[in-house]
């Protein structure tokens, strides 16, 4: 499949307002390509370049760089509404949705070279996902080789990121990890690689690299860059680029989990519309019962996503006001994401609950929304009680675990 470039871009920044209408402009044609694209295990061409031509790739694009430069949270509500169109789609608008804000990293002839070929989709794959990694210093930059897993959207790029860790030079120290760009021609995309119970049609397949050679100016410290020293500070001044960055990673996964919970409710709340009980002739919806589920699971869901634009804002607010943030501030930050995550889950469960029977016909959009769901809480961010170790730690003043991410 050839890398996905844009139709049609927008002259003037839209407003926060304009990005979400357009989103849940697309929701009738998400839903009806979503069988489609579980089937192609891939997001198509033409939803692609319809995220792309809605300017939601420019959200969190440096302004630098032509982009909008806006709040991380205007993203967040956009892919929520995509998300509840199509779970795989919203996962790819927020995952790689703030990969423009990762390319700002690098230095300015590098953005450059990205965002010169109008295509903003930059899958990201972290070092936890690499196998058989090795990279070899030259004079002039690095020789990279490995394979990596989960990457999500590569069939539609033309750059991707992958991690890696690199030698630091120093006898006994710890390998520094690094990002590395890459062109997709220098990309092996095992296209069987992808067979899998939910998040069928993100196409986050396997890649391998051989033997590829890097340059300087495409590689940069992770380590480094999540201390907030990078060569994209020389020409970024926008807020995002002082606000920690493993909660960020953190929110665009949480975002479009609860996207697809949104779409299960929806769902549900269709189907109870004409739905009768066998036994007493009753409309299920005039129940109690499921009044109460309905109400408790819709209040969760629109709890979590509240909490989850309250901290990004906040984010927001405290890197342009210039203040440091705290270490107990970072872990609640990455606490908060999982409890989201677990909160919209467990709306889902209940939500299943109530479609009885009718959750395990195959196809049906609450089943859909149940794998799904199921699958991205998986996540290596989304484990509740790996953020609360930090978090508890960070609040009783003791030494964080050495597994802590903030």
């Amino acid at each position: 499949m050839p890398p996905v470039t844009a139709d049609h871009t927008f002259a003037a920044k839209p407003t926060a307002d304009e990005l979400i209408a357009r989103a849940k402009d697309m929701l009738p044609a998400l839903r009806q390509r979503v069988v489609q694209t579980e089937a192609d295990r891939r997001i198509s061409a033409d939803t692609a370049r319809a995220l792309i031509d809605a300017g939601f790739f420019n959200i969190v694009l440096p302004r630098k760089s032509g982009g909008y430069g806006m709040r991380h949270s205007v993203l967040w509500q956009v892919a929520r509404e995509i998300g509840r169109g199509c779970a795989s789609t919203g996962w790819i608008l927020g995952l790689i949705g703030i990969s423009p804000w990762i390319v700002g990293f690098f230095g300015e002839r590098t953005q450059e070279e990205v965002f010169s070929g109008g295509n903003p989709i930059v899958p990201v794959m972290t070092g936890g996902v690499g196998r058989d990694i090795r990279v070899t210093r030259l004079n002039e930059g690095y020789e990279l080789s490995g394979t990596w897993r989960y990457g999500s959207g590569v069939d539609l790029c033309k750059w991707a990121i992958v991690m890696a860790p690199t030698p630091s030079g120093e006898a006994g120290g710890r390998p520094d990890l690094r990002l590395f760009l890459v062109r997709k021609e220098e990309l092996e995309i095992d296209h069987e690689s992808w067979n899998v119970l939910g998040m069928r049609g993100t196409g986050s397949k396997t890649v391998r690299v051989r033997s590829v050679r890097v340059p300087l100016s495409r590689s940069i410290s992770w380590t480094a860059a999540q201390a907030g020293e990078f060569p994209g500070r020389e020409v970024n001044e926008d807020p995002m680029y002082r606000m920690p960055v493993n909660a960020l990673f953190a929110m665009s996964v949480v975002a479009p989990i609860v996207g697809a919970a949104c779409g299960a409710l929806d769902y549900t709340v269709s189907l109870l519309e004409s739905r009768f009980r066998q036994g007493t002739g009753r409309e299920q919806r005039s129940e109690s019962f499921t009044q109460i589920e309905i109400g408790q699971s819709a209040a969760s869901v629109e709890m979590a996503f509240a909490l989850l634009v309250s901290d990004s804002d906040e984010m927001w607010d405290v890197a342009c006001a210039g203040r440091a943030f705290s270490i107990a501030d970072r872990a609640r930050y990455r606490a908060h994401c999982s409890l989201i995550c677990r909160t919209a889950l467990s709306a889902v469960d209940r939500l299943s609950a109530l479609a009885g029977g009718d959750l395990i016909v195959s196809g049906n959009p609450l089943e859909r929304s149940f794998r799904d769901l199921h699958a991205m809480s998986t996540h290596f961010l989304m484990q509740a009680d790996v953020t609360g170790e930090v978090y508890g730690c960070s609040l009783l003043g003791l030494d964080l675990p050495e597994h802590a991410r903030i």
